[in-house]
């Protein structure tokens, strides 16, 4: 873990110190599980409809938010509540799962990530099948190495 640039992060005011309870976390882990395996049923049961397509992207790209939160809170920061605080979120995992064999996956969730404002703001959803493909298995390999994580962590 990166905890200097973390410490950055609180001092410019994207993360504030907060302590949580494992439990809290792993029970947030769930609920990511169940967003995971929705998005896998979508997409299984999917017939080219793009309304299925932008629901699965939408069950992925909160499954990774909620990962890279509860990877910060086993660190003790949580997100500030200001405007870019999902991308902060999202920021975060380089620092808090600091493994540089992972940072394509990383990069590539950062990317496929930022087009969520161009869906939920009507610019159009232009996510191929392949990417949504990629991304279920990218959000896949992000929780298990979290769970992972997350249950060596000592409180």
């Amino acid at each position: 873990m990166n905890i200097t640039n973390l410490q950055n992060m609180a001092k410019s005011g994207q993360l504030r110190q907060e302590s949580f309870k494992k439990l809290d976390i792993i029970t947030r882990m769930s609920i990511v599980k169940g967003r995971i395996g929705s998005a896998e049923f979508l997409l299984k049961n999917n017939n080219n409809d793009e309304g299925i397509d932008c629901s699965a992207y939408s069950e992925l790209y909160q499954s990774y938010r909620i990962i890279c939160e509860c990877l910060l809170g086993i660190h003790g920061y949580r997100v500030s509540n200001s405007q870019g605080h999902h991308e902060a979120a999202i920021n975060s995992i380089w620092l808090t799962m600091d493994d540089e064999k992972n940072f394509v996956i990383y990069s590539r969730m950062k990317n496929i990530c930022k087009r969520r404002n161009d869906l939920d703001y009507g610019a159009g959803f232009n996510i191929s099948n392949d990417e949504l493909a990629t991304m279920l298995s990218d959000v896949k390999f992000v929780y298990k190495k979290a769970i992972i994580l997350i249950n060596d962590h000592q409180e």
